[in-house]
């Protein structure tokens, strides 16, 4: 799965965090133009449903967006049952939309406070 956030600061170092069991997916640099990029495999044997990914800057403040894991259902090779836990493309792209809201509003918060 990858997960992409804005509006942080160049250089910030940005940690990534999948919840509803923390699983730590550690820490990225914003590039020049204040962006990360967090890349993880949703791991075998978490819980179908809502989960959270949380990125939380050093100076940027946090943002988060919810996903949902859904259950495998299709065959795997040779007509083996399919494993692990499967994200719904719908999910995926409700979550990026969140997360550049979410930053989008770290960003004009920001600049609420230097005007």
């Amino acid at each position: 799965m990858t997960a992409h956030a804005t509006g942080f600061q160049p250089g910030e170092r940005v940690r990534g965090t999948m919840y509803s069991s923390p699983i730590d997916l550690g820490v990225q640099v914003a590039d020049l133009t204040g962006r990360v990029d967090f890349t993880w495999v949703v791991p075998i044997g978490v819980t179908v449903g809502l989960h959270t990914i949380e990125f939380a800057g050093e100076f940027s403040g946090t943002v988060s967006a919810q996903f949902t894991v859904q259950a495998a259902t299709q065959a795997g090779p040779a007509g083996l049952s399919g494993t692990g836990a499967g994200v719904s493309p719908a999910a995926v792209l409700v979550t990026f939309l969140l997360i550049g809201l979410g930053a989008g509003l770290l960003r004009a918060r920001r600049h609420l406070r230097t005007t």
